[in-house]
């Protein structure tokens, strides 16, 4: 018995179509909930960064709430070349979506959300040079509807 499309109502296609887009796009939302961090920390890793580039600390990231739901991933990167030449590197040598929501930023703009608090890191201060210290900051709010 062959599934013929011709034989159904135009009552009874829509709500099969309904349905599948529907049980589509709940599938999407409870995929892409678990799976956050993971897309998030892809991006950042999957940067192509500046030859000589060290990594400082690693990139992690955390939903919070502090004064709206938000995500906020960061890495922290030692660039021999320098802040504003490893900023203007990152920027032209990777595509504009991976770069949507993140900023590239030196030592000296550190937000009060911040995850690596480096101005009370005192091991961060005697081991790297500040002045090449490069802050890969992803950030986005949750309910970000326009």
């Amino acid at each position: 018995m062959a599934f013929r499309w011709k034989n159904f109502s135009q009552c009874t296609k829509i709500v099969m179509i309904t349905a599948i887009l529907t049980i589509l796009f709940l599938a999407g939302i409870f995929l892409y909930i678990p799976c956050w961090e993971c897309l998030i920390l892809w991006r950042i890793e999957s940067l192509n960064l500046p030859e000589g580039s060290v990594e400082v600390y690693p990139a992690k990231a955390w939903l919070s709430d502090v004064y709206w739901p938000h995500i906020k991933a960061e890495k922290v990167l030692d660039c021999e070349i320098g802040t504003e030449a490893a900023k203007e590197y990152i920027e032209t040598h990777n595509p504009a979506w991976k770069l949507n929501n993140m900023d590239i930023v030196g030592y000296g703009s550190m937000s009060d959300i911040a995850i690596y608090e480096l101005d009370y890191d005192e091991e961060y201060a005697q081991k790297w040079n500040t002045d090449n210290c490069v802050h890969i900051v992803y950030f986005k709010k949750v309910f970000e509807w326009w």
